[in-house]
């Protein structure tokens, strides 16, 4: 959380009815805060690239998994 002139804290998000796990964030992975349901509440959208070039697999052992969509559960850190 940013707590302003610089300063950060580490607060824990809680995802709900996904494999998708906080530590599992890596590079080429992007997420997107925006109200995409219209309830109020920021959700989370986390787009990432393709491990592909011309829609052939171009980085051997790297697995494709698309984008996640986390809807908020009514705060804001629990999808």
């Amino acid at each position: 959380m940013n707590r302003g002139d610089f300063r950060f804290e580490l607060h824990r998000l809680t995802f709900m009815d996904t494999k998708l796990k906080p530590n599992a964030f890596a590079k080429g992975q992007v997420p997107n805060l925006a109200d995409f349901n219209g309830d109020g509440y920021l959700d989370i959208l986390v787009s990432r690239h393709a491990p592909m070039i011309a829609g052939m697999m171009n980085r051997p052992g790297i697995r494709s998994i698309g984008n996640t969509l986390l809807l908020s559960d009514g705060t804001w850190d629990r999808f």
